[in-house]
């Protein structure tokens, strides 16, 4: 498109004045083509409208209308035509006065060649740098659009994390022209039960077989929704609309979707909660309720509000959990775990006069706090017993006091082992999360310290330590040489320019790219392309 020929549009009245200017100069040397001419106003935006020409040249003294009315009427209708006014002596002030700004340039009658190829030059540079700022306006209208599903579902994972910088937020919706239809809003989890699979290989078969466009699809008949994946690669749901359709539907999902692609599921439903910064609320709580899958069974929808009154019953009975548990766990303190663990089961008139299934009740609150200590720290619960296990039947199944208090106490330990091996992990973890999605964006000339601590909701000075620590170069060296791998990948496979693949690697500036390709090479690009040959 930055390359095709200019068109050029010839209006005078008189035939000597056309035929000066169609001959005066080497149009198509210059890459311009006379692609009509006009006699009078009228002729000319049949012209226009048909051929929709780049550059005029037009006469202002003509019959009919004249040459002011019908430049007025090509800035009106197209203003990115360069307009060029012939006149004689004798009308240049009146078309100074007379045509509204716009104009490029004025030529004087008699025609002078070199004045004509001067002005013609002139207009082909601003004509193709127009272009060009057009077409680099297209490649990033589609790279915005191609990337709006990514965008989006990164505004939506901001909206369930605690602590959201709702101006930031607000922001965000704003550049990607997004807002919520109404005030409310109510949050669900599904989580699809595949069997062995990595999180990267489950949400790829997620996507395979459409399930997230199928609930989308479905979803919409009953009620306003939204729907992306969470950290966790939950398929997480943002009702926007009416309670009670989005609980009916999502009692539904089995028969007309799940059950199709024979899959085990579970979903829970958070409460309705107003204003943005309290979706984070409504997410929690759907976790939450999904966590007593684990009770109730596969295939089960499970609403916060049921959960919470049931939880709170096991609560208030006479074997009560210890209120400092949860951080016993957060800690990895197994001395005060076994020691919380002891005191319920040594005391012999709390266990005497408690039935069997009260001290189940127990279990399944005591593990429950195992739950939300794995879910405070982001660690999926199936790492317990490598998620061989179903905590409803088998604690159903014990038949005495002291195989309950054997259970939970291994499955404490275990859960011990889990927490102590995840903080150590934890660095190491989000290192690699960052130094791929690092990858993924080498073309964004933006990135930044504090552009990755911000999108991954980290301290930048903790940031830069931990990675400076863990891959023994600096943050900004490593994106530096990332880059310049990239480039040498794509001067060995590609012919594109220098300043080409600077650009598709983040490195818009072409002496910066030089430079750095030096710095960590020892060679020039064109030395490289050489020896490259």
């Amino acid at each position: 498109m930055r390359n095709e020929i200019i068109k050029v549009l010839i209006v005078d009245d008189e035939h000597l004045v056309r035929t000066l200017l169609r001959r005066c100069i080497d149009w198509n040397s210059i890459g311009m083509e006379i692609i009509g001419e006009a006699t009078s106003g009228e002729d000319a935006i049949e012209l226009v409208n048909k051929y929709q020409p780049d550059l005029i040249f037009t006469d202002i003294c003509m019959a009919g209308t004249d040459g002011i009315e019908f430049a007025d009427f090509v800035m009106k209708s197209y203003s990115n035509i360069k307009i060029v006014v012939i006149s004689g002596y004798d009308d240049f002030k009146y078309a100074q006065r007379g045509i509204r700004a716009g104009i490029k340039e004025y030529l004087l009658k008699p025609i002078d060649d070199e004045i004509v190829l001067k002005t013609a030059l002139k207009m082909k540079v601003e004509i193709e740098e127009e272009r060009e700022v057009m077409f680099e306006n297209d490649i990033i209208k589609k790279q915005f659009i191609e990337n709006l599903p990514f965008l989006e579902e990164r505004l939506f994972n901001r909206l369930i994390h605690p602590n959201i910088n709702i101006v930031e937020v607000e922001r965000q919706m704003d550049y990607l022209n997004f807002k919520f239809g109404h005030e409310n809003f109510q949050l669900a989890v599904i989580e699809i039960i595949l069997g062995n699979e990595d999180n990267y290989t489950k949400k790829e078969k997620i996507y395979d077989l459409k399930i997230v466009d199928k609930l989308e699809e479905y979803l919409k008949k009953y009620t306003d929704i939204y729907i992306f994946f969470d950290d966790n690669y939950n398929i997480a749901i943002i009702n926007n609309g009416d309670e009670i359709s989005f609980k009916n539907a999502l009692d539904n999902i089995e028969g007309n979707i799940l059950k199709k692609i024979k899959w085990n599921y579970s979903v829970g439903i958070g409460t309705i909660k107003y204003k943005i910064e309290n979706i984070e609320k409504s997410y929690n709580e759907a976790v939450t309720a999904l966590n007593y899958r684990t009770i109730l069974g596969k295939d089960s929808v499970i609403k916060y509000d049921d959960i919470s009154f049931k939880k709170e019953t096991v609560k208030n009975n006479i074997i009560k959990i210890d209120d400092k548990l949860e951080l016993y766990f957060l800690v990895g303190s197994g001395e005060m775990i076994q020691k919380t663990i002891d005191d319920i089961f040594k005391n012999k008139a709390v266990i005497i006069n408690t039935s069997i299934n009260k001290v189940k009740e127990y279990a399944f609150s005591y593990i429950s706090t195992i739950f939300e200590a794995l879910k405070e720290l982001n660690i999926d619960i199936k790492e317990l017993h490598s998620g061989k296990f179903d905590i409803y039947n088998d604690i159903y199944k014990l038949d005495t006091i002291p195989d309950i208090k054997k259970y939970i106490t291994e499955m404490s330990y275990d859960a011990i082992k889990v927490i102590s091996y995840h903080k150590n992990k934890k660095s190491n973890k989000l290192i690699d999360d960052i130094t791929k999605y690092l990858k993924l964006n080498l073309g964004n000339s933006e990135l930044s310290l504090s552009k990755v601590a911000q999108i991954f909701f980290i301290n930048p000075s903790y940031l830069s330590r931990m990675f400076k620590k863990e891959m023994e170069v600096n943050f900004m060296e490593y994106i530096v040489k990332l880059r310049i791998d990239k480039a040498i990948m794509l001067l060995n496979s590609t012919d594109l320019k220098a300043y080409e693949i600077g650009d598709k690697v983040g490195i818009a500036d072409p002496s910066y790219f030089s430079t750095s390709f030096k710095k960590y090479t020892g060679i020039s690009v064109s030395e490289y392309r050489k020896i490259k040959h």
